[in-house]
């Protein structure tokens, strides 16, 4: 004859109180991992943003200064955003920052970007032709731009007006 399956006893009572505090605190600390998380790479996409922003800037400049035959400068305010772009017209410097924000390639980067350093002389980025050849030249430096999280961005150029950035965490 047969015989009957044998049962394996079964916990009708559910979850425990130890278990069930064990289950919220682990949800918990994963859900602040990923909060801490989201913050970090919104701040770098900041940071990056803020970097192609300033790298538009500094190549609008250069083409500024080549075109009209002049000298351009990108004004920029430490712990502040955005820079300043200035063209020298009729031996004025003018803010024509307005009119690049008509063609400018890159937006303005969302949310709070501010430049932390810079190794350009009084923190101004500069562009004319250069008095010995017909070459347009540029200032060479870095400017670190900060976006919080300990997220920065760096933006460099070279006197021939190489434009590059790096985004660091």
């Amino acid at each position: 004859m047969g015989r009957a399956p044998l049962k394996q006893p079964t916990n009708d009572r559910g979850l425990t109180a130890v278990e069930l505090i064990i289950v919220i605190a682990l949800v918990s600390l994963l859900a602040g991992v990923a909060v801490a998380s989201a913050g970090r790479m919104s701040a770098a996409a900041r940071a990056r943003a803020g970097a192609e922003h300033l790298a538009s800037l500094l190549s609008q400049a250069i083409t500024l200064a080549s075109s009209e035959n002049t000298q351009a400068r990108v004004v920029l305010t430490r712990g502040a955003w955005p820079p300043r772009v200035e063209l020298m017209r009729s031996g004025t410097w003018v803010d024509v920052t307005a009119e690049l924000a008509r063609v400018r390639t890159a937006a303005t980067p969302p949310g709070q970007v501010w430049v932390a350093s810079t190794t350009y002389p009084s923190d101004t980025f500069t562009a004319g032709r250069d008095t010995q050849s017909a070459l347009v030249v540029a200032s060479e430096g870095t400017a670190t731009l900060e976006a919080g999280y300990g997220m920065t961005a760096r933006v460099q150029t070279t006197r021939l007006g190489r434009v590059c950035l790096e985004v660091c965490p």
